[in-house]
């Protein structure tokens, strides 16, 4: 396995955990609903734990690609790098509604 793979993976795992802690974790979710400034608290923090579950599993299948077609890497690289970049605009434009 090529080390960009293992990077993607990692990177990837980490969206997975921690969009799961949000959802999963009662006491931390709490926690990010008394410390969130915004007019819905509670759906707000719903749509990044579930934002970052979406991002997680869009960079494991970009990996799980990489992984098995060998003649793409820096295509791969690339989708992911952009994928990664964009995630936090379409993020930013798409909470807006929850912002006060």
């Amino acid at each position: 396995m090529k080390s960009t793979t293992i990077v993607m993976f990692i990177a990837s795992g980490w969206f997975l955990a921690i969009g799961a802690f949000i959802m999963l974790n009662k006491k931390f979710k709490m926690k990010m609903i008394n410390n969130t400034q915004a007019k819905d608290k509670e759906k707000f923090v719903e749509f990044n734990g579930k934002f970052n579950l979406i991002l997680g599993t869009i960079g494991i299948i970009i990996g799980a690609l990489n992984c098995f077609l060998k003649n793409n890497d820096n295509v791969f690289l690339g989708i992911f790098v952009v994928v990664m970049l964009a995630s936090s605009i379409i993020q930013a434009k798409l909470s807006k509604k929850y912002k006060i």
